[in-house]
């Protein structure tokens, strides 16, 4: 698709990508910052809920983005830091059939568990 929005197959294969993915040209500093919701920053992992929303963890922006099936913007979850609900350098998302949302927050060396409830 020509807008990048994920296109999905009904059995959940990701056919085309969404999100921004590199520091855009000419100012690599603009890579640094954190480019707003709804885009993401080196995605890292992505799980498939059970209402079929996607819950992308994306390390740099230390957060969990979750979209529809389609590629719009839900809401964003967490940011950088060491508190519940902060996220430093997560890699790693799953989702329960309960709608329980498990990261692996790498750097902060734990597995934080939320409800898809929790996105704001």
């Amino acid at each position: 698709r020509a807008d990048g929005r994920p296109l999905m197959s009904r059995v959940g294969t990701v056919v085309a990508c969404f999100g921004w993915h590199r520091a855009p040209d000419p100012a690599p500093a603009a890579a640094l910052a954190d480019p707003g919701p709804g885009t993401l920053k080196f995605p890292h992992d992505v799980a498939r809920a059970p209402d079929d929303t996607l819950v992308v963890c994306e390390y740099g922006n230390n957060r969990l983005s979750r979209f529809a099936c389609d590629g719009a913007f839900i809401a964003t979850l967490g940011g950088p830091g060491r508190g519940y609900g902060q996220f430093n350098t997560p890699r790693g998302v799953t989702v329960s059939p309960q709608g329980i949302v498990f990261v692996a927050d790498t750097d902060n060396d734990r597995v934080q568990r939320f409800r898809l409830e929790d996105f704001a």
